[in-house]
């Protein structure tokens, strides 16, 4: 199984994504400075984010994972309240309070998980057993 970094200010997103991604390991932090450490203290295989996560008068996370040599390829799953603040990542969601079924389905999807009976398409989901978007 992978390793994910579960970087968000909200700490019941965070629980809840832990719980849903086991077996993956999960680390997670609620700071940027926080996020930096255990992303390069680890080989990571999905970075979730959110664009709340910035330090005071430097970077996002986004912005120091992205140019880490290292992470140029690992996949990053942003929740975000404006677009201009999503560049760098694989996918986004623009909505809070964020859906936590689709956020999971993303991450796993970007894990490279198949998800047995939905699919994605922007902001629809697909359900194979209802036959409903």
């Amino acid at each position: 199984m992978g390793t994910v970094l579960i970087a968000l200010t909200e700490a019941a997103i965070r629980r809840s994504l832990s719980t849903a991604l086991k077996p993956h390991r999960v680390l997670q932090a609620d700071r940027c400075d926080d996020a930096v450490r255990l992303a390069f203290s680890v080989r990571l295989d999905l970075a979730i984010t959110d664009d709340r996560l910035d330090s005071p008068g430097r970077k996002s996370f986004l912005g120091w994972f992205r140019e880490y040599p290292g992470y140029k390829d690992v996949p990053v799953l942003m929740l975000a309240a404006l677009p201009e603040t999503t560049a760098g990542a694989n996918d986004f969601l623009l909505r809070w309070p964020v859906d936590l079924r689709e956020v999971e389905t993303r991450a796993r999807m970007l894990l490279g998980e198949s998800v047995e009976g939905a699919a994605l398409f922007g902001p629809f989901r697909l359900d194979d057993a209802s036959l409903s978007v």
